[in-house]
């Protein structure tokens, strides 16, 4: 059977995935999205809902590898890495070492903060586009330390993003605690982010730019990519007796990206870094802006659905069962933080971020085929930097205009 012959097929629809094929839909091409389950039931529906705008630092750091050694024997540590599958990412952890080093940073740092400048216009902009910026809230969020060691810490921390341009001031208490009145009994002192946002819920941002992309054209399939050919005239995705041919392909679908890179010939050392949450409807107590626990590393978002509070980062195989004890430790934050016992219908979560060793995401051509674009690996930053990567693909394929790629994300730097 002859295969239908789209301008682009977009694999994945999670929230770059679907972003990605709407920015190219209401561009006039012809665009097929792929996915082998429900769209935005990945990555992208549990997050905590926040643009971070704020996050120009990747957590490749010397300071990230002081706190992982400060922490390591902490029974409710935040970052997490099996001993047997750390093992069997010795690469990968090798060149997350390698990505440490303060030279390397500081290029992760300026490449970050320059797309983060672009995250909220872009996301308002996209949202505006499939009418549904409603969704999005431009109120800024707080990180709160609960000692006085704890605030230093966090001062010191905001004084560096604010070298690198990021809008960060000292909060003073009242403000917190008209915001979250629940951290009058911890809170020592913050700091608060006035250009960051939050989205009332992240699947619907997915739906939302899904049916933008429908109504411009675009067609969805539940299909599970096992091949990707590729030549000089395009590509061609095979799985399940069936195949679908186009001109460009985009691999947006996460941590299994390295999978289909492969087939392409290049090498994307993507981990599956798991995040986990639990949400209350509806919320228990009120929050009206994202806010941090700053020592806990635990993030605390509003929700049209009430209130979810997420952490942890915690390499381990795709598809492994949730470590359930993780669940009882976020609710263990909960309590101490707001003096309100977790509520027993609580729905908890645990989703896979697509990360790369030096947490920066693949967004470029490949060096092996131009025909295939790359859009993944944004670890914590999915939905943060989903629209601003839209329009870098969109520049790329509909404009031709190779000044969007930036260096520091080329898909072909691991080698």
């Amino acid at each position: 059977m002859k295969a239908r012959m789209y301008d682009v097929v977009v694999i994945g629809a999670g929230v770059v995935g679907t972003a990605t094929a709407f920015a190219l839909a209401r561009r006039g091409l012809s665009v097929a999205i792929l996915d082998r389950g429900e769209p935005g039931r990945g990555a992208s529906f549990g997050n905590a809902g926040h643009i971070a705008s704020e996050e120009v630092e990747p957590l490749t750091s010397l300071g990230t590898l002081a706190y992982a050694a400060r922490t390591a024997f902490w029974p409710k540590r935040p970052l997490r890495v099996g001993l047997a599958h750390g093992l069997r990412s010795a690469g990968w952890i090798a060149r997350f070492l390698l990505a440490c080093r303060p030279s390397a940073f500081a290029r992760g740092t300026d490449a970050l903060g320059r797309l983060l400048e672009k995250a909220v216009p872009a996301m308002e902009d996209a949202l505006a586009a499939a009418n549904a910026r409603d969704l999005l809230f431009k109120r800024g969020n707080y990180f709160v330390a609960e000692t006085a060691a704890g605030l230093r810490a966090l001062e010191s921390d905001a004084s560096r993003l604010a070298a690198h341009g990021v809008a960060v001031v000292s909060a003073k208490l009242d403000d917190i605690r008209t915001a979250a009145p629940w951290t009058a009994h911890w809170a020592k002192g913050g700091v608060y982010f006035s250009q960051s946002a939050h989205v009332a819920d992240p699947y619907r941002v997915v739906q939302a730019f899904l049916a933008g992309a429908i109504r411009a054209g675009a067609v969805l399939e539940r299909f599970e990519v096992e091949h990707l050919d590729t030549s000089a005239d395009g590509v061609a995705l095979s799985g399940g007796g069936r195949r679908i041919a186009a001109a460009h392909a985009v691999i947006a679908c996460g941590a299994r990206s390295g999978r289909l890179a492969a087939d392409v010939g290049d090498f994307l050392p993507m981990q599956a870094e798991r995040g986990y949450h639990l949400t209350f409807d509806p919320a228990p107590v009120a929050l009206d802006r994202p806010l941090l626990a700053y020592e806990r590393r635990v993030f605390f978002g509003p929700m049209s659905c009430g209130l979810r509070i997420t952490g942890f980062s915690e390499l381990a195989p795709p598809d492994a069962p949730p470590t359930e004890k993780l669940f009882a430790v976020l609710a263990h934050h909960f309590t101490a933080l707001t003096r309100c016992p977790a509520p027993a219908n609580a729905s908890s979560w645990c989703g896979e971020r697509p990360s790369l060793p030096d947490f920066l995401p693949a967004i470029g051509r490949s060096p092996r085929n131009s025909r295939v674009i790359y859009a993944c690996g944004h670890q914590h930053l999915g939905l943060t930097l989903s629209a601003a990567t839209a329009d870098i693909v969109a520049r790329l394929i509909v404009e031709h205009d190779e000044r969007a790629a930036v260096p520091a994300f080329r898909p072909g730097r691991f080698g």
